[in-house]
């Protein structure tokens, strides 16, 4: 099932189709450079779309990243603003007048406790993005699952890479899949399930888009090719292959390659 892609061009290098920056402006100049120095990507650019994240939805920030399309960018590039703080002054006035200039995504965590949201915040949330004709991208782990089971293996004195996979299992993404399917079914929103990693939510996913829902999801190359077993690596070097959700097993490996195979 894997998948080569061809360009004619003379070298490709990584192209990280979401490019997580806060809305400071220490990270900003490199990411910059990085846009004016990719002219030999321009060739492969249809396959990728390089997206900038803010960490909170503000003018400013919108304000910085969008002025980079005058200093020489040589890819096109997006946004999508994630809502951490659903407030009235958030959800009433600066998210609306972000979506009307053209932002048409909006992320939100269910997970990392400084970034996540409750459902009735992901519901105020997604009826904004609704009325304004945006799209929400939902990253979906159960914080709570995370937070019991890091707290048990920290007891234990399990803290090497690998309990990073094991305090974050598949159960966890599957339930917070199912409860971010339903929350926009019900706001009756297009929702985006990001970087899927295993079987069970992809199953999730189909049951709700049976019901003709408006649900994409996507998966990333790490679920593709990595292995939970790669965080259990020697001398540290498995932390190298920390991400969340982590990495799985070989069967939900071959469970990504066959929902990308048959458009789930």
């Amino acid at each position: 099932m894997r998948r080569a892609l061809k360009a004619k061009v003379r070298q490709i290098e990584l192209v990280d189709k979401q490019i997580h920056h806060p809305d400071k402006m220490i990270l900003v100049d490199p990411v910059l450079k990085m846009f004016r120095k990719q002219r030999h990507l321009v060739a492969i650019n249809t396959y990728f779309e390089t997206r900038h994240k803010c960490t909170h939805v503000s003018q400013e920030a919108y304000d910085i990243w969008v002025s980079s399309h005058s200093l020489g960018a040589h890819v096109d590039f997006g946004f999508h603003m994630i809502v951490t703080d659903p407030t009235p002054q958030v959800l009433g006035q600066e998210l609306p007048a972000l979506i009307e200039e053209g932002q048409r995504s909006v992320k939100v965590f269910m997970s990392y406790e400084a970034m996540r949201l409750d459902d009735a915040g992901i519901l105020a949330t997604m009826d904004v993005a609704r009325r304004h004709g945006a799209k929400i991208m939902v990253h979906c782990e159960n914080e709570d699952v995370i937070a019991f089971l890091a707290a048990r293996a920290t007891d234990a004195g399990d803290l090497a890479p690998r309990a990073h996979a094991t305090t974050r299992p598949v159960a966890a993404e599957r339930e917070a899949t199912h409860r971010a399917l339903t929350l926009a079914e019900v706001a009756d929103v297009p929702i985006v399930i990001v970087h899927v990693s295993n079987g069970a939510a992809i199953d999730e996913i189909a049951r709700v888009r049976a019901r003709e829902v408006n649900i994409t999801a996507e998966t990333c190359p790490q679920y593709l090719v990595l292995e939970a077993n790669d965080l259990s690596r020697e001398n540290w070097e498995g932390a190298k292959f920390v991400c969340s959700p982590p990495p799985r097993d070989t069967a939900e490996q071959e469970n990504c390659w066959l929902g990308l195979q048959t458009g789930l």
